[in-house]
């Protein structure tokens, strides 16, 4: 409910219990001013057990006109264009007579006085629910982000479908009027149905409720009125919290004499706002004695009125509410009646996607003698690991020069580019042992059990990791140093190729590893994931031009990371992403971070095991979507149900596979298998006894009151107390058939596919 008067809060700063539930933004912070005053706001991040703050504060100022009213506060008025939360964050704000408090028990877990405003950091907080805090937050966040990537698809299957699309103008041209009523704007009309007429003055209210109240949440449009007094037009908003009706604001308009019995409209602007927005349910208060005419002996139109309480009360007890005469006076609210919603927006993008197929993968660089990989990405992608695992070259496979890093080998490009020789790894501390071999040793096998022996044939992989550590997606972005050295990377390639032999080269996709970074620096997962297909779509125009291909696509393989716990986010945003990317056709997740064996002296880093199977885990993705072109389905739950005090999660298993509990990842078996459930705000609902049932569900058990919005999570926290990698223990049984024969440290190791990071909606 929204806040009301009180007792002003006498600390300096208030620490709010109830964390910030998702990554998202500010929309709106209704207080009840107490005091003329500046009002700050902190974000804390709560890092091995300490409060610590994570900004320098956000400002802004209550004047001495607000003061006794509800003010809603918003990015702007901190000074912002917007102003962001993370998943897990906790608020504190200023306290020191501003806003007020009532002695009722509070709202949600409670809040904390024991430290000074903006304190660095604040180290056990003692926390109470002895009095409410009268004022209230409320975030704003995207659940389906229509996202650049998935506009940038929308629009290259629109310009490959000319004339499908032009037939479906032509249908929206013709269909303009239903189109229209999707936007229509509405309006809610209380009081007189009819035009005010002047009427007899009342003569002994001062305040007169409105008892007919908003509909649904709305504007404030107009107050239409033949006014029998002139002077200021006090009109209030109440909502009503059982019998009583709590003030939220107050507005003036000032009535000129010269209006007197005439027609006046009372827009916003009237009452010096801009804009004068009301939830569903309110009641307004306009004034009587000097005002407002009547009509004696009419009954009164809608649900009638009540003179109880005074002009402006803070709250009004128990109003008595009459229709024995009409009052000429009517009110009308704006609203929209079906607005367009990104749901909306997504389902047209699935349709448009559906009149043509994705890009065919015979299109893709299969065909040059020399396919060039790009392992491109963060420190794991180089890789930053304890020692080298495959020491001797692979005749089957190709570096430059320089190394599989080329910038190992110095600066200079045209030196490092200048010759191609057998893939083998090398230490150029912290780097070590890199993704390369994995994958290379994994495609012969692969090829091997197809009867093709790499070894014999006119081809060779090459392989090249031009990334940086601990550099976030835009670090690594078009324009960036790590993106010109990918860019030569590519152009070298023709002039290497030729002086081996094998004149042909194409390259033929990207292997990602990165995200980790723009955890720590707040980026987006929307912006994440349109800051990477600006690299993939830059780096596929440069790969045309060098391969003389201009139909070539240049597609990406994924690993999902899962180290947010290290850059303690609570929330994965950027796994989430990532798992979302493998939808997009130009995308593939070969598989998640955490079932890796971690590099235990350095996390969130893999060791040279970890490294060393992920390029496996690629070699397996690439080898079925682009050699017998069919992308594995991503393993998320495709539907989760409820059954009476259960859910049941359903996975994409292949078939003659089936789910398997695994406890041998580092850390063990984990809580409920890694399941999670929260509620549509975000807050944790209990649950018990995961277990897999059938060949390919997941089932878990909840005894709270079931509620719409449910989401099940997996994979977002580590039970065994790690701060590294979030963790599950779900994966199939592939490698029960399928064997990475590794490297002398590595070993042979099975090619399961493991349960991606997921959240996915209950039905």
């Amino acid at each position: 409910m929204p806040p009301i008067d009180g007792t002003a809060v006498s600390q300096p700063g208030v620490l709010l219990r109830d964390q910030v539930p998702v990554d998202c933004e500010l929309d709106s912070l209704p207080v009840f001013v107490k005091a003329a005053t500046t009002f700050s706001l902190y974000r804390y991040a709560l890092l091995a057990g300490v409060y610590t703050r994570v900004n320098t504060g956000y400002v802004a100022t209550f004047t001495s006109a607000e003061v006794g009213t509800v003010v809603t506060l918003n990015a702007a008025r901190f000074g912002v264009a917007s102003l962001p939360f993370k998943a897990g964050e906790f608020i504190q704000l200023s306290g020191s007579g501003a806003w007020p408090v009532t002695a009722v028990a509070a709202d949600g877990a409670g809040w904390s006085t024991s430290a000074g405003l903006g304190a660095t950091t604040i180290t056990n907080p003692v926390w109470s629910t002895g009095a409410r805090l009268e004022l209230g937050i409320t975030f704003k966040y995207t659940t389906q982000p229509v996202t650049a990537v998935a506009f940038n698809a929308l629009q290259a299957t629109v310009s490959a479908n000319a004339l499908a699309v032009a037939s479906l103008q032509a249908a929206v041209t013709s269909n303009a009027a239903a189109i229209a009523k999707l936007q229509k704007a509405m309006v809610q009309r209380i009081g007189r149905t009819g035009t005010p007429t002047a009427g007899t003055g009342v003569a002994n209210a001062a305040g007169v409720l409105l008892r007919d109240a908003t509909g649904q949440d709305c504007a404030f449009g107009k107050l239409l009125i033949k006014p029998a007094g002139s002077g200021a037009f006090k009109m209030t908003r109440y909502l009503p919290n059982g019998t009583t009706l709590n003030r939220l604001a107050t507005y003036t308009a000032t009535i000129d004499a010269a209006e007197v019995g005439t027609d006046v409209v009372l827009t916003p602007a009237r009452f010096g706002q801009t804009a004068i927005n009301l939830v569903a349910g309110e009641i307004l208060q306009i004034p009587g004695t000097g005002f407002l005419p009547l009509t004696a002996g009419v009954a009164a139109d809608g649900t009638g009125w009540s003179t109880t309480g005074g002009l402006a009360a803070a709250s009004i007890a128990n109003p008595a509410w009459s229709t024995a005469v009409r009052l000429e006076v009517a009110v009308e609210f704006n609203y929209t009646s079906q607005p367009v919603t990104a749901d909306a927006v997504l389902d047209l993008q699935a349709k448009v996607a559906a009149l043509a197929p994705a890009p065919d993968p015979t299109l893709w660089a299969a065909s040059a003698e020399i396919p060039h990989f790009i392992i491109y990405g963060q420190s794991v992608s180089l890789s930053q690991t304890e020692r080298v695992n495959n020491a001797a070259a692979l005749d089957y496979a190709l570096r430059y020069a320089g190394g599989v890093r080329s910038q190992d080998g110095g600066t200079d490009p045209a030196t490092i580019h200048a010759s191609l020789t057998g893939l083998r790894e090398q230490s150029n501390a912290p780097n070590a042992e890199s993704p390369a071999s994995g994958m290379a040793r994994m495609l012969r096998q692969l090829y091997a059990a197809d009867g093709v022996d790499v070894s014999a044939w006119n081809r060779k992989w090459l392989f090249s990791a031009p990334g940086q550590g601990a550099t976030a997606a835009a670090g690594l972005a078009p324009g960036s140093g790590p993106f010109t050295r990918l860019l030569n990377d590519i152009s070298y390639g023709p002039a290497a190729a030729a002086a081996y032999g094998k004149p042909t080269i194409a390259t033929q996709m990207i292997c990602l590893e990165q995200g980790q970074e723009d955890y720590g620096n707040n980026t987006a997962p929307a912006a994440w994931a349109a800051t990477i297909e600006s690299i993939r779509a830059a780096a596929q125009a440069q790969a045309r031009i060098t391969a003389n291909q201009p139909d070539l696509v240049l597609p990406m393989i994924l690993t999902q990371i899962s180290s947010h716990l290290a850059y303690g986010r609570a929330y994965p945003g950027i796994a989430l992403q990532q798992a979302a990317l493998h939808d997009n056709p130009y995308y593939c997740i070969a598989c998640p971070e955490y079932p890796l064996p971690p590099h235990t002296a350095s996390p969130p880093h893999l060791a040279a095991n970890g490294v060393e199977w992920m390029g496996a885990y690629w070699a397996v993705a690439h080898y079925n979507w682009i050699e017998r072109g069919k992308k594995a389905a991503a393993m998320k739950p495709t539907k989760v149900v409820r059954m009476g005090n259960s859910l049941l999660a359903t996975y994409p298993v292949a078939r003659g596979r089936y789910l398997v509990k695994d406890d041998t990842i580092a850390g063990g078996l984990q809580t409920n298998l890694g399941y999670s459930l929260v509620d549509a705000a975000g807050n944790s609902v209990p649950i018990s006894n995961a277990r897999i049932v059938g060949r390919n569900q997941i089932a878990v058990d909840f005894a709270s009151a079931w509620a719409a919005g449910w989401i099940l999570r997996y994979g977002f926290a580590d039970s065994s107390g790690g701060a590294v990698f979030g963790k599950g223990n779900i994966r199939d049984n592939a490698g029960d058939a399928l064997i990475y024969a590794g490297s002398a440290n590595l070993g042979n190791v099975p090619m399961h596919n493991w349960a991606l990071h997921s959240e996915t909606p209950v039905t």
